[in-house]
């Protein structure tokens, strides 16, 4: 008993005494030596994750014992299996390797004790002493001895393993800490414990600093209350593994932070581990992405995303407005399938892709059709996107201009047929040119009359019809705002707005554009009037294409009015003129008479009649 509990003692004691696990297999041998023969002795681990077995120490007068090997079917595998004491002779064990109970590994000894080191969660591994000699050796007294100590040093072990194992973390933890890019800390009750030279970089204190600090003071006030709770366990409150704050740096300065915590043991008392990312950089590109996806939600050009092969993969709101396609629709579909290739012709694509594939930009115009089949005309620009310099898709930005191509088109029928036309047919024409370029009922020019208080209408169009003139009074009507020089938009409910006045339900309508005509001195003197039976579908335009021809209006309508003076200056003159004439036939005849009577009298004539004298 004395022997025992001595072996006992120097295993405890080594537990404590040794640095490191070889060391405390070295006492645990010299400690088994004292009571029996132990010149070959081995300690084997069972790994049952791995289902193998290590032999971290081993001391063999025949065999080299390897760092591990499988587990299979030898003297060790054999007590692991059975969890009981093996003691047995070489003739023993070679009628068990007959009888297939076991295979033999390595030289038969004539004494082989195997026993079990188990502990509360199961068996950890064995611990083995063999006899080459040919005499006996080995006693039951042994075996009992070695049974007796068996649990402590099981336990030795185990302990020993967690010691290493922590304090082979706490180094490794060290060496990654004070390495690491990231910050990282450990808090209790509020106060630094530990804190690495990353969180120093991030909040420009020293380490003696921070260690004197307490967390709160680093933490921008306006997220300490998310702080708190994410660091605080108490009232059965849980920690919040993971979220972004502000930190505040020594210099007054903010820093954006991606918190991670953990709960710990740390000197043996509960502490936070945490873990803090400068993601400052981060969150001002989040914020330049917001602005970004915004600026291409609200943009009003079409901006879309396609893969390698044209397939698209993003398309913006603009997109479905302007096609009429939804995103559903559109995304894994092939680009061509919106074109119109009689717009566009056979070489198009062929030359629009070894363009692009040449990795340049490409800005062209190009006819698309509309879900509901209307062909617009777009100018497009088309960029490669790349993914570590190669092409992984296409990214197009396009912009509507049929719009522009339509005014293009008006101002040169401005500049062509519409020079050639004057008066009547001259208003009629840019009435049925309004009508058609935007889609309105009924388009009227008129000017101001009697003092601003009456329209005369100069010309019109109404529904594939030219218009019969009319005049009417301005008073109560939405042409008394065109007269104060603007121009007045009435989307709808014209007819409930105005029901006394018998024009608009003459022509049945419920929208009102109205433009003023100004003259050379910047005075309104007429308008221009769109009328139609539902709202305007594009009001903008209608205004662009009314200020488009306002200008060459008005000076007709100022041509006109000069044109009609001038005729009845000239008139005037004329009649002036003929009264004058008239006077002087009359004075040549009476200058005749006089000479007559004086010839007739002797006397000298008095006039010269030939010049009229």
């Amino acid at each position: 008993l004395q022997r025992q509990e001595k072996a006992i003692r120097k295993i405890s004691e080594a537990v404590h005494s040794t640095g490191s696990l070889p060391q405390l297999y070295q006492k645990i041998h010299s400690s088994i030596s004292d009571f029996m023969y132990t010149e070959n002795l081995f300690i084997a681990l069972y790994n049952e994750d791995n289902n193998t077995l290590e032999f971290p120490y081993s001391v063999d007068s025949k065999d080299k014992f390897p760092s591990m090997h499988p587990f299979g079917d030898g003297l060790t595998e054999y007590v692991i299996k059975n969890r009981s004491t093996l003691f047995v002779t070489k003739k023993e064990i070679e009628n068990m390797s007959k009888n297939n109970e076991l295979t033999v590994i390595g030289s038969i000894p004539e004494e082989w004790i195997g026993i079990p080191l188990t502990h509360d969660q199961g068996i950890l591994g064995v611990i083995a002493i063999q006899n080459y000699k040919d005499a006996k050796v080995f006693t039951e007294n042994d075996v009992e001895m070695l049974q007796f100590i068996s649990h402590q040093i099981a336990r030795a072990i185990k302990y020993k393993q967690a010691v290493d194992y922590l304090t082979e973390s706490e180094n490794k933890f060290r060496i990654l800490s004070e390495s690491s890019s990231f910050a990282i800390f450990v808090y209790q009750r509020g106060r630094f414990k530990y804190v690495n030279p990353a969180l120093s970089q991030i909040t420009g204190y020293t380490k003696a600093e921070l260690l004197k600090m307490d967390v709160w003071s680093m933490v921008h006030p306006d997220y300490r209350d998310i702080v708190a709770r994410g660091m605080s366990r108490r009232m059965g409150t849980t920690l919040i593994p993971k979220y972004d704050f502000k930190v505040i740096t020594k210099d007054g300065g903010e820093c954006w932070c991606d918190f991670t915590a953990a709960i710990v043991d740390f000197e043996g008392d509960e502490a936070g581990l945490v873990t803090l990312v400068d993601i400052t950089k981060r969150k001002e590109s989040e914020k330049d992405l917001i602005r970004l996806n915004q600026a291409v939600k609200n943009t009003h050009d079409v901006i879309f995303m396609t893969d390698y092969d044209g397939i698209f993969t993003f398309v913006n709101p603009q997109f479905e407005s302007q096609y009429g396609y939804t995103a559903d629709e559109i995304i894994g579909k092939a680009t061509p399938d919106i074109i119109s290739e009689e717009k566009s012709g056979k070489n198009f694509y062929k030359d629009l892709w070894k363009t692009i594939l040449k990795r340049k930009n490409m800005t062209f115009e190009v006819s698309k059709t509309a879900k509901n089949g209307k062909v617009l005309t777009v100018e497009e620009s088309i960029d490669p996107i790349y993914e570590n310099e190669k092409i992984v898709g296409y990214l197009s930005i396009q912009r509507n201009i049929s719009e522009k191509k339509m005014l293009e088109s008006t101002f040169r029928d401005l500049g062509t047929s519409f020079t050639k036309l004057s008066g009547k047919e001259f208003y009629e024409k840019v009435s049925l040119q309004l009508a058609q370029s935007i889609g309105i009922d009924h388009v009227y020019i008129g000017q101001f009359r009697k003092n601003g208080s009456e329209i005369q209408v100069l010309g019109g169009y109404t529904k594939s019809a030219v218009m019969d003139l009319f005049n009417y009074e301005i008073i109560g009507t939405p042409c008394e705002g065109v007269l104060e020089q603007k121009v007045v938009n009435i989307p709808s409910d014209l007819r409930s707005l105005y029901s006394s006045k018998t024009i608009f339900r003459q022509f049945n309508a419920n929208a009102y554009i109205g433009s003023p005509l100004f003259n050379i001195s910047g005075e309104p003197q007429g308008i221009i009037v769109l009328l139609n039976e539902t709202p305007v579908k594009n009001e903008s335009f209608a205004e662009m294409m009314l200020r488009a021809f306002s200008d060459r209006v008005g000076a007709e309508i100022e041509r006109r009015k000069t044109e009609k003076v001038l005729t009845n200056k000239i008139n005037s003159l004329a009649r002036h003129n003929k009264a004058m004439i008239g006077r002087e036939l009359k004075m040549i005849d009476l200058k005749k008479e006089i000479n007559l009577l004086l010839k007739n009298q002797g006397e000298p004539t008095k006039y010269n009649v030939t010049n009229g004298k």
